[in-house]
């Protein structure tokens, strides 16, 4: 396996986010990505987890293209806590608290001017 030891397991949530609700719709309540960064901006890969409307109720739903699939495996720990979250229609906010537990860094750009513009 490549060493990505320069990397750093980090997430940001949609609707924290400054630019959250311009991207958030009537069927995605909140979506957090999870990935594998380098210091420049650069991507081992990520997968995402996603809040839907499903009749009346929210779910959360896992998504990982294929091309990410490696990055799956430094958070192991992260799918371990998650296995014991099944079926329990988890709220974004202890799936945060999960990350954070399990030092995922939160870089969520809760304000424009920390974006660079």
């Amino acid at each position: 396996m490549k060493d990505y030891s320069g990397y750093k397991r980090q997430f940001t949530q949609l609707s924290r986010a400054w630019y959250g609700k311009a991207n958030l719709n009537n069927n995605t309540v909140d979506e957090i990505t999870i990935g594998l960064y380098g210091e420049d901006g650069s991507t081992v890969g990520e997968f995402h987890i996603e809040w839907i409307r499903l009749g009346n109720t929210v779910s959360p739903k896992l998504i990982a293209f294929d091309d990410s699939w490696n990055a799956l495996w430094f958070f192991l720990d992260v799918l371990e806590g998650l296995s014991k979250l099944d079926n329990l229609d988890t709220p974004p906010e202890d799936i945060c608290n999960l990350l954070i537990k399990c030092n995922v860094e939160d870089v969520t750009k809760t304000d424009w001017k920390t974006n660079g513009l």
